[in-house]
This record gives structure tokens, sequence and C-alpha cells, in this order.
């Protein structure tokens, strides 16, 4: 780094590190999403399946 010009490296640092976070903030929220849908998703079923029970003890 010594051998680079100054001005160059902090552009390519400064590129580096923009680029570097947008891509962490961006898988960060994909993957906090699709926790989110999967926990709701697993919520819904799991209300569903027992309304349905509830459902067939009352039809008997």
């Amino acid at each position: 780094m010594a051998m680079l010009d100054p001005g160059k490296t902090s552009k390519y640092v400064f590129w580096f590190t923009r680029v570097y976070i947008t891509l962490f903030v961006a898988i960060f929220t994909i993957v906090v999403i699709n926790l989110l849908v999967e926990i709701f998703l697993r919520a819904y079923e799991s209300i569903r399946v027992g309304s349905n029970f509830v459902a067939v003890i009352h039809v008997q």
C-alpha cells in the first residue's frame, strides 16, 4: 500500500466499503424478511390445522 498513490487508494477503499456495506445490508434484509415470512407461515399453519381439528370434533 505504501507504493500506491494515496488519492487512488482512498477512492478504491471508499468504493470497496460502499459496495461491502450495501451487500451486507441487502443480504441481512433478505435473510430477516425470509425468517419473518417463515415464522408467520408456520404460525398460520398451526392455527389452520388446529381450527380444522376443532371443526372435526364439533361435526362428530
